[in-house]
């Protein structure tokens, strides 16, 4: 098993060559921690506004025949 220290964690490179990071200090992991969670969370934020937005195909197809429809009431109307 190859270690390699670091200021602030140590990295050991198992034979199947997965990464697995050991902290030195349990306030950084904790903080690391933290920012991961914090990531998720806007994360999960994002997905549900972007579900909001991004409207579903029935929809799309719906505001392309309201415009179509309006198109062609105006061509009418000339």
């Amino acid at each position: 098993m190859e270690q390699v220290e670091r200021s602030h964690y140590k990295e050991k490179i198992d034979k199947n060559s997965t990464i697995k990071f050991e902290a030195l200090d349990s306030r950084i992991l904790s903080k690391v921690i933290k920012v991961i969670k914090r990531n998720r969370e806007s994360i999960k934020k994002i997905e549900k506004l972007m579900k909001n937005c991004i409207p579903t195909l029935e929809e799309q197809n719906q505001m392309y025949l309201k415009g179509a429809n309006n198109r062609n009431l105006i061509k009418k109307s000339r």
